[in-house]
């Protein structure tokens, strides 16, 4: 599947390059689905009650074009992100995109800055812990997609703001921070030499208690920021197939203030990058191991934000509405969270990250259709549209992965004249017209000598040798195609 997209990439690029230069009546109908979504009741509310999510698109880096990589996401407007799923038809002949619409509170493409992702998703919960509220902001997204990259940002930012908050109000303000992180069901400080486990204990106040964890206090933005720098460089990375120091681990940033407004938590979580079972599946058992517990926590997350919003809903109910069990103690990193799931107050957001390339396709919408179900949107709240796309022209059969017993006459005389850069081209002239990818396959070496070949021998053998070489290269490569078709199949019918 991810071969095919390459092989046919000129076709697929010409048809979104028609999309993105408003030549296409696709995104019109994808707006008008959206429409319909909504006034079913479908999309997210925008009520107050559930978990903004803001999206962020990485650019397309320079290796992932040297690689025949294109660029499969759009951000169609401020609050719609649309990925073009570039796939083949059973036939593996015919192509497709589905054009999937996925809504969101806001949505920044790769032109954005950090500072106008920090402006709009980050600076409420900042503003909220300075004045003594609860607040939390996790990344969510796909390893190598920009996690780290704008977490870095976000915190690099939000640490001047929360001491230039604090400062505005008056009166002395303590600031402490603690900062860990979460491998597996268990939590190392990074703020000590030694991997020293800390132990989360609940208190009877309802907060969680770091037990082992240094938690110093800090006087200015930049000593706590010289802290971070010194706890990344102890969180645990390894090299994956999507990124060469991928973050095999949660890190967590808990910075507590107590003010003249009270006391405010502010957490911080950059989530583990969760690998495709195609990245991983050349890893030892230990690293699958590693990934099932990565996915199984943020998929935790996700049940507990999206729980905590229906939650809220049955409050609003006269009665206080059926009982709503938010399953935050089910991994370490909800336990984390725990103060955020429980307080009605507390103000959380989520920014998912989104690798543009095609190679990533399948890992972008299950992120997106994650974050919005976080957003408390239906599993059925995204807009789709298929669209048939046409060959491109400078591509050659081969590149079309046609069996050669399919080509058709024109076809025999292109490959033909390209054979070996063009050295039998001088035969091209003399073939039948009427001869065919069928009647080709099925000559031996001395007809295709006499036919093809101008009745050398040699020329006949060469020709049969690279005719065999081109069908074995392509029933191979679409031996690959299909299995990646089945596959994607069964998580389109398990609901991603």
């Amino acid at each position: 599947k991810r071969q095919s997209r390459k092989d046919n990439g000129p076709s697929f690029q010409a048809a979104l390059a028609t999309y993105r230069a408003g030549g296409s009546e696709v995104p019109g109908r994808l707006e008008k689905g959206l429409a319909v979504k909504a006034a079913q009741g479908l999309l997210p509310k925008n009520d107050g009650l559930g978990v903004p999510v803001y999206l962020r698109k990485r650019p397309l880096f320079a290796h992932e074009v040297k690689k025949r990589d294109y660029d499969v996401i759009t951000v169609d407007s401020e609050q719609r992100v649309v990925v073009h799923n570039c796939a083949m038809h059973a036939d593996l002949k015919r192509m497709h995109i589905f054009h999937r619409a996925f809504p969101c509170a806001r949505a920044f493409d790769e032109s954005a800055t950090n500072e106008q992702v920090y402006d709009v998703a980050a600076y409420p919960q900042i503003e909220a812990a300075a004045f003594g509220g609860q607040a939390a902001m996790f990344m969510y997204g796909q390893t190598g997609s920009g996690k780290t990259f704008t977490m870095s940002a976000i915190e690099q930012e939000g640490l001047h703001h929360l001491f230039e908050l604090l400062a505005e109000q008056g009166g002395d303000a303590l600031v402490r921070i603690a900062i860990f992180e979460i491998s597996g069901k268990k939590c190392f400080d990074l703020l000590q030499n030694g991997h020293r486990e800390v132990l989360l204990k609940e208190t009877d106040g309802g907060s969680v208690e770091l037990l082992g964890a240094e938690e110093p206090v800090v006087t200015s933005a930049e000593e706590a920021l010289q802290l971070v720098a010194e706890a990344k460089t102890r969180r645990a990375t390894a090299s994956t197939a999507a990124n060469a120091t991928s973050s095999r681990s949660h890190c967590v940033t808990r910075i507590t203030t107590a003010g003249p407004s009270g006391q405010g938590t502010l957490t911080l979580v950059d989530c583990a990058g969760s690998e495709r079972n195609a990245d991983s599946m050349h890893h030892d058992a230990r690293a699958r191991k590693e990934c099932a517990e990565i996915n199984a926590s943020l998929y935790a997350l996700r049940e507990c934000v999206r729980l905590r919003r229906r939650q809220a809903e049955e409050a609003k109910h006269p009665g206080g509405g059926k009982h709503v069990h938010v399953p935050y103690r089910s991994s370490q990193l909800t336990r984390v969270l725990m103060e955020c799931f429980t307080s009605p107050d507390a103000l959380v957001a989520v920014i998912a990250t989104v690798s543009p390339s095609s190679q990533d396709t399948e890992h972008s919408m299950s992120t997106l259709q994650t974050v919005l179900m976080m957003a408390g949107a239906s599993k059925d709240a995204v807009a789709e549209v298929k669209e048939d796309v046409a060959l491109a022209g400078s591509q050659t059969p081969g590149e079309r992965l046609v069996k050669p017993i399919h080509w058709s006459a024109e076809d025999v005389r292109e490959w033909l004249g390209k054979l070996k850069g063009g050295s039998f081209r001088r035969y091209v002239d003399g073939l039948p017209g009427d001869l065919n990818g069928r009647a080709l396959v099925r000559m031996n070496k001395a007809a295709l000598a006499q036919v093809c070949g101008g009745g050398n021998a040699q020329v006949g053998l060469a020709i049969f040798n690279q005719l065999r070489n081109e069908i074995d290269r392509v029933d191979r490569v679409m031996r690959s195609q299909r299995q990646g078709v089945v596959q994607m199949n069964a998580r389109l019918k398990a609901g991603w």
